[in-house]
């Protein structure tokens, strides 16, 4: 269970490295650590964003496009340090040991994870020409999936939850992207000239 696991903690209870540690290819993870210093090390991977959250509001984020030190490794290994993330002088709390401590939840935004599959069609149409009054058969389907583009959007439409999986996406959009393609389907065929019915 991916909320089991045990952060490394370094002195003063402070974590050493913060990274999504889910194997699940989950769209979204809050991390379990919520402390941490400028001696601590945030991992960020390929095709995700890390948003760091102070009581619910996003007051940072970073993602490999924001660095141009990532030689395609794969992921990429940086300091939490103001001078690297100036926004975490709005969530330092105490001093530890010399260092600024920092407190906020950090969650991870994969922007590489596709959902599973989704078929859509529609029933066959009996489509009239005005013009011709010539009488045709349509129907159309295809697939699609959906995937994250906007990591803060994201977050703030999960509305705080800790994961985010494929079942929960589907869940949450259902029909809506099918629903949208019928619709400018048919927006495209009256433009067109053309009546219809729906055959039953």
């Amino acid at each position: 269970d991916f909320l089991k696991t045990k952060p490394e903690i370094g002195q003063h209870g402070i974590s050493d490295v913060i990274e999504n540690e889910d194997t699940t290819g989950l769209f979204m993870w809050k991390s379990p650590i919520v402390d941490f210093n400028n001696n601590s090390t945030l991992i960020v991977k390929d095709g995700e964003t890390a948003l760091f959250v102070k009581n619910g509001t996003i007051v940072g984020e970073y993602s490999q496009s924001n660095s141009t030190t990532t030689e395609g490794k794969g992921y990429e290994h940086i300091k939490l340090r103001t001078e690297n993330f100036p926004f975490l002088r709005n969530v330092a709390e105490k001093f530890t040991g010399g260092r600024t401590a920092y407190t906020c939840s950090v969650y991870f935004v994969r922007t590489d994870v596709y959902s599973t599959e989704i078929k859509w069609g529609m029933a066959p149409l009996r489509m009239h020409d005005k013009i011709t009054k010539l009488e045709q058969m349509m129907s159309a389907y295809g697939a699609y999936n959906y995937k994250v583009v906007d990591p803060k959007a994201f977050y703030k439409s999960a509305k705080g939850a800790v994961a985010v999986s494929d079942q929960d996406v589907l869940k949450s959009l259902g029909s809506k992207a099918q629903q949208k393609i019928i619709g400018i389907l048919m927006k495209f065929i009256d433009e067109a000239g053309y009546t219809f019915n729906t055959i039953s």
